[in-house]
């Protein structure tokens, strides 16, 4: 299974991921987390990557932009918002 954490860069969506692989550890819960990129390098998975290797697997991901092809294959997608007049102020 695969659960993605994603919103736009200052939204939060750093401190949702890391509260969520917090509580996975509390829990001992078994997981590996990855970037979402267009291609594997380091901890990013591309898509077809990582949809092989979640079959058996729970895989935290990150991304900051929404991607069509990781929600179809995600279970749960967790979406962080910020209002754009912040996002320009900052």
């Amino acid at each position: 299974m695969i659960i993605s954490v994603v919103g736009m860069p200052q939204s939060g969506s750093t401190m949702l991921f890391n509260i969520i692989s917090e509580l996975f550890n509390i829990h001992n819960v078994e997981y590996e987390s990855c970037l979402f990129g267009p291609k594997t390098h380091n901890r990013v998975l591309s898509f077809n990557d990582l949809k092989l290797r979640s079959k058996n697997n729970l895989f935290l991901v990150k991304e900051h932009h929404y991607q069509a092809d990781l929600e179809s294959i995600s279970g749960f997608v967790i979406v962080s918002k910020r209002k754009i007049k912040d996002s320009i102020a900052s």
